[in-house]
Formats: structure tokens, C-alpha cells, sequence
């Protein structure tokens, strides 16, 4: 027999038994090293099936699991074991589908066993629900042959006039619906009770009650949930997928959308698009930037920002970001390597074509609001438009090449200006000298003349200071004279 211990890591302790049951459950060897790398145990092999056909989990996924949602997992497969066991003792025909119309009836298990064990069957779930509500007989009254006959004659009657009102019910509310909304949180608690919506890995609400779910949904429990298209749900206002780490892909768009919560942590959505709603912000860190393949946010209200907060998201294929406020250079897009189609009508991106990569198909750039500075951008590629039946829409190779000739004749244009500004610095800075040189000698001139200034200046000085000084002397030579004649005048009495 054969026995995978023999590959070693991580199959040490696996036996020719333990290798047969894997192989038996439609595992090859790749498959269940995967398996185990990802954290089962060697004797798991019925609970890797379960999550195999049952849950649609694969082992990639299982690894990224957090530790609450491997509980959760394990205990739902502990409870489906337990129940399949005691189910199937009440009698080997017992299914799920089965065991649950017995439960949706409000029989649990020993109250079913009890009519089984009367002669009734597993399919006999509804009949026996009519039997305990209508008729008040319980599972300790046997029932006699022509009694069953004629209750089942009766209760098939009765099936009949309840499809009949079940149609009228139906006609109303179809006519309620073509006037009135409907509670968006009423409708899906209703639609998807929440015991049951971890199973769901799709859900569309799309076109269940097209344009009439009004308010404010939170889907919570659908914990595995992988695909999600919410759309056209024009009194939609506000969506909370906190639960929803596991989304693949997110479609809400064109809703009335102007709070949208996500999850702490989407680490494998590879499609998210909330185009045409009124959304203002996003939680751009829950995003995990290596998965995340198409983006589509055009025609919401984002207030005026570049796209800088788009540079990690390397491995984008598809980028709609129009009819925003979004608004610069297209420069943080130059790592997009993998980038086929983008759309920037009606923003105010202005400038970057430069900076685009080489993957680039698809470019949409179209004005349809006077005013808006993307025109720059449709004006510079309007002569590189190509026929909607080429393989991509304005060849920017054309345009690379044409601009790299421009940019090539500008530098030679600017070599030449530069290389006559030189020659005419050159001449400016010879005239410059001369006319330095003749400053310097005018100041000199100038320097020497104002020192003889000042020499003429200082003689003039003390030559009237001089001849002040001499008539000062006089002067007081002359107030000495007067000065003794009048004292002699009054000496000399007159006769």
C-alpha cells in the first residue's frame, strides 16, 4: 500500500491507513500537504472534505483564517457530525434537507423521533405540524389506517386553499410594492436568517426588489461571504460589511450610498466598485494592495486630492476615477505596471501622461463639465486618437515618440539660446569691467579732487579765522582807547 511518510515534512506521521483515507476522500499529495501546511492535523481528513464540499473553503483560504472563524468552523462541523449521527438513528432516511423542514416546523429531535417511531415517515415533516396545530393530535395517539388516510385527504385540501392565498398574498404585495420602499434591514434579516448566512459564499440584492430596499443595511454573520452585487438601489443609503473580510468581489454601485463601513482587513478582494453614490471618504488602508485588481470609484463626491493615496495598489488592471474632485498629476500611477484601462473624464487632473505605463490600452479623458482641467490632458492626446477599432483608443507610443522629438528639438533650441546667453555674458561681463575699470579711476579723480577740496576748504578756514582773530584785536584795541579817554574825561572837572 501506499504510504506518504515517505516524502517526509510534513507527512511523519502518516500510516498506509491514514494515506488510503485521504486518497479515499479524493485528496492527491499536493492537495493534502497543502492541507496540513495550512494547520490541519494528519487525522483531519473528514473535516478537510467537510470544508471541501460542504463549506466551499480551499486551503488557501483556510490559512488566512483568523482563530475565531477556525473555531466558529470547527464547532459547526462538531455540530453537523452530532447531528447527522442522532438523525440518522431516528430512521437511515433521514437527509439535512430533511432534518431542517422538521426544524423549520418546530419539531426538535425527540419530538420527531416520537412520530416516526408511530409509523409516520421523514418526509411527513408538514403533515405532521398540520396534525399537532389544526387537528391538536399528538405522536401518542396511533393512528388508524383509514384515520391517516382520510387526515392526509384532508390535509391536502387544506394545502391547496393555502397555495390559493398564498398567490393572493403574493399579488398584494407585488401591488404594495409598486408604490411603497421596503426596509432594507427588515428585507434581509427576513430573506437570510443569520444562523444560516455563514454558509452563503454569493449574494446578489440587486435585482431581488430592484430600487425599493430604502435605508441603512448591515450584513452581519455572513463571515465566508466571497461575492457581494448590491447594486441600483436608489433609496440605499448607507452599507456595513464589517463582517465581510473573505470578499472577493464588491459591487455597490449606483445606490444612494454615503457611508459605506469595510472590514478592518480585505485581504483577498481583487474587484471593489462603488461607482455613481455620494460616498466622501474611505477607509484606503483596509485594502490589501497585492490582490486588488479593479478599482472603480468614479461619480461619487471625493473632495479635491491627487492620487497619491492610489500608489500602492501596483497590481491594478482597471482604474475608474471620474466625475471626482481628484485633482494633479498622474505620477503616482508610474508603478501601475499592470494597468490596461483608466478613466479620468471630469476631474482636474491636469498634467503626467509622461508618467503612465506602458500597459496603458484604455485611456478616457473626456469633459463633459465646462471648466474642468482634464481638458489639458484630452487637448495634448486629441491628435494621437485612434478608431474604436484598434486594440486600444489614443496611441501613447505615438505620443512618447512625438513628445521625445519635441523635448529633443526644445534642448537643442535651448543649447542654442544658452550657448548665445554665454557669448552675450561674456560681452556684458567685458563691458562691465571696462565700465568698472572707468568708475575706478572717475572715483579716484574724485577721491583726489575732494582731498584738495578739503585742504582749499581747511586754508579758507584759518585764513578768516585769522583775519577774525586779527580784528577782534583791533577791536578791543579800540575799546581800550575809548574805555581810558572816557575815564580821563571824567577826571578833568570842567571849568
Amino acid at each position: 500500500m501506499v504510504n506518504w511518510k515517505e516524502h517526509g515534512v510534513p507527512f511523519e506521521k502518516f500510516t498506509e491507513e491514514i494515506t488510503r483515507q485521504w486518497i479515499d476522500k479524493r485528496f492527491n499529495y499536493e492537495k493534502c500537504a497543502k492541507w496540513l501546511e495550512a494547520g490541519l492535523e494528519e487525522n483531519e481528513v473528514n473535516f478537510a472534505q467537510w470544508l471541501r464540499d460542504e463549506v466551499e473553503i480551499d486551503c488557501e483560504r483556510f490559512y488566512w483564517l483568523t482563530e475565531d472563524d477556525e473555531e466558529f468552523l470547527r464547532e459547526k462541523y462538531a455540530e453537523c457530525l452530532e447531528n447527522k449521527k442522532k438523525w440518522q438513528n431516528i430512521h437511515p432516511e433521514f437527509t439535512p434537507e430533511l432534518k431542517s423542514k422538521w426544524k423549520s416546523n418546530s419539531f426538535n429531535y425527540e419530538q420527531t423521533k416520537k412520530w416516526i417511531n408511530i409509523g409516520l415517515k421523514p418526509t411527513d415533516a408538514g403533515f405532521c405540524a398540520w396534525l399537532r396545530d389544526n387537528k391538536e393530535i399528538g405522536p401518542k395517539k396511533v393512528l388508524a389506517s383509514e384515520d391517516n388516510k382520510k387526515l392526509r385527504e384532508e390535509y391536502v385540501d387544506c394545502l391547496e386553499n393555502r397555495l390559493e392565498k398564498d398567490k393572493e398574498r403574493e399579488l398584494e404585495i407585488a401591488e404594495s410594492e409598486k408604490e411603497e420602499t421596503t426596509n432594507a434591514q427588515k428585507w434581509l434579516d427576513w430573506k437570510y436568517p443569520k444562523n444560516k448566512r455563514w454558509k452563503i459564499r454569493k449574494l446578489a440584492i440587486s435585482n431581488t426588489i430592484r430600487e425599493k430596499l430604502k435605508g441603512f443595511l448591515k450584513l452581519e454573520s455572513f463571515i465566508f461571504l466571497e461575492e457581494l452585487r448590491c447594486s441600483y438601489n436608489k433609496h440605499l443609503t448607507g452599507l456595513d460589511l464589517n463582517d465581510c473580510s473573505n470578499l472577493r468581489v464588491l459591487n455597490c454601485s449606483s445606490n444612494s450610498l454615503n457611508e459605506l463601513v469595510l472590514p478592518s482587513n480585505l485581504s483577498f478582494i481583487e474587484c471593489f466598485d462603488c461607482s455613481y453614490n455620494k460616498l466622501v471618504r474611505l477607509d484606503w488602508g483596509v485594502f490589501e494592495s497585492t490582490q486588488l485588481e479593479r478599482l472603480i470609484i468614479s461619480n461619487n463626491n471625493f473632495p479635491s486630492q491627487d492620487l497619491s493615496f492610489l500608489s500602492e495598489f501596483v497590481h491594478l488592471k482597471e482604474l475608474w476615477v471620474s466625475n471626482n474632485y481628484f485633482c494633479g498629476s498622474l505620477e503616482p500611477l508610474k508603478n501601475m505596471n499592470k494597468l490596461e484601462t483608466l478613466d479620468i473624464s471630469d476631474t482636474d487632473i491636469e498634467k503626467g501622461i509622461e508618467y503612465l505605463p506602458e500597459s496603458i490600452k484604455w485611456l478616457f479623458c473626456q469633459v463633459q463639465k465646462p471648466g474642468k482641467e482634464v481638458e489639458k490632458v484630452e487637448n495634448e492626446l486629441q491628435p494621437f486618437y485612434k478608431s474604436e477599432e484598434e486594440d486600444f483608443n489614443y496611441d501613447l507610443k505615438e505620443w512618447r515618440k512625438n513628445t521625445l522629438i519635441r523635448v529633443v528639438k526644445e534642448n537643442k533650441q535651448l543649447r542654442e539660446e544658452n550657448k548665445e546667453l554665454k557669448k552675450e555674458n561674456s560681452s556684458l561681463q567685458l563691458s562691465i569691467g571696462e565700465k568698472e575699470e572707468e568708475l575706478k579711476m572717475e572715483r579716484e579723480e574724485a577721491e583726489k579732487a575732494l582731498e584738495k577740496a578739503k585742504e582749499w576748504r581747511e586754508r579758507q578756514i584759518k585764513e578768516i579765522t585769522e583775519q577774525k582773530d586779527k580784528e577782534i584785536k583791533q577791536l578791543q584795541d579800540k575799546i581800550s582807547e575809548l574805555e581810558q579817554l572816557l575815564q580821563t574825561k571824567i577826571e578833568i572837572p570842567p571849568k
